[in-house]
């Protein structure tokens, strides 16, 4: 059973129809997994910081350049809002760094390498505060069926999973990838919440109405409230100016509305990452889908490690690293970013440049 209603202004259910947005609910169950939606014409410039904290919006700094990047990520006033439907799609998984244990590579090489990433990835510096959020925009490629066999290539945002211990680590991720379809352009917005267990583990969960296509120029969030401990996914279409957001969630539950874990069992502010993927399915690594210009272009990559919402350029922290992806014997370049921006920066852009399939 899948149900929408309206709420009012306090985001309690409402019998009438209201000007405060809706909730869509997801399972069987009386407690299944709620998304809060916005009213048509909600303008997040002009909304109060409950309004905010109860559609899933980071929090918006109050002035000064914290404020005008905030601003940056939400250049429209009037946002189409999608209710979302979502599936599991099973065995799909865009995940930790490595196929062997949670950590990947050591962290003791510059630039890091991993059998699946590529792409900026910040690190806690010691004595500093968790990071909240992480927030990536590109252009969508367009793709060629250039690998032999099956093919990802997906990007997003995400908080956690670069861990040196197998035993306990977690990685709250929201993206778009394009293994789901099929043609090579098959592109989709996805979420997902990983941790050690795999009773917790919950795979790539498809936004089904959700578009995005090639050329489309899109951004990912994943934001962590320190305050109410709960997550939101969002993912923007500036192109098409829809925009969806999932959560925000203290208890995360899978498509039929059953609990598999708390907010915190997934949280990890020790890194946060803006990353290009390739996939895995049933735990194989597949090929890395060649984009036709053979790079993803990142437009912007932000992070926050505070609860007042103040993003700042990934490479303002003093740990940002860049992140090569390798083969899976760790030999061979896949992928590399171009032009990677380092302290002294004047641009948060870089290319992902493709190398190989496999």
């Amino acid at each position: 059973m899948r149900e929408t209603y309206s709420i009012d202004a306090a985001g309690r259910r409402s019998a009438a129809q209201s000007d405060s947005g809706k909730v869509r609910v997801f399972g069987g169950r009386a407690d299944g997994m709620k998304v809060v939606v916005p009213p048509a014409g909600f303008d997040p410039h002009a909304a109060t910081d409950s309004q905010l904290r109860l559609y899933g919006f980071p929090p918006r700094p109050a002035s000064g350049p914290a404020r005008e990047r905030w601003n940056r990520l939400y250049p429209h006033r009037h946002i189409d809002y999608v209710t979302p439907e979502m599936c599991s799609n099973t065995g799909v998984t865009a995940g930790p760094p490595s196929t062997s244990r949670a950590g990947g590579t050591a962290l003791a090489s510059v630039p890091l390498t991993s059998p699946r990433w590529s792409g900026g990835m910040a690190i806690r510096a010691t004595g500093s505060p968790a990071f909240t959020s992480a927030f990536v925009q590109w252009n969508e490629p367009t793709f060629v069926a250039a690998c032999p066999t099956a093919s990802s290539y997906n990007i997003w945002s995400g908080l956690g999973g670069w861990n040196s211990n197998p035993s306990k680590w977690g990685l709250l991720q929201v993206g778009v990838d394009n293994i789901g379809g099929t043609g090579p352009n098959d592109d989709y917005v996805w979420w997902e919440a990983l941790n050690q267990s795999k009773s917790q583990t919950l795979n790539e969960q498809v936004v089904t109405n959700m578009k995005v296509s090639a050329g489309n120029k899109v951004q990912a969030m994943t934001y962590y409230d320190p305050i109410g401990h709960t997550i939101a996914f969002q993912v923007y279409n500036l192109s098409t100016n829809k925009l969806v957001t999932l959560g925000p969630w203290s208890i995360i539950k899978d498509e039929n509305g059953i609990p598999v874990g708390t907010a915190d069992d997934y949280y990890d502010g020790t890194y946060a990452e803006t990353i290009a993927e390739r996939s895995q399915v049933n735990g194989k690594n597949l090929n890395l889908r060649q984009p036709s210009s053979k790079y993803s272009q990142f437009l912007d990559a932000e992070i926050a490690n505070d609860p007042d919402g103040d993003v700042a350029p990934g490479f303002q922290y003093p740990d940002w690293n860049q992140v090569n992806m390798t083969d899976d014997a760790d030999k061979n370049l896949l992928s590399v970013p171009a032009n990677f921006p380092t302290s002294g920066s004047s641009s948060t852009a870089w290319k992902n440049t493709w190398k190989a399939c496999l």
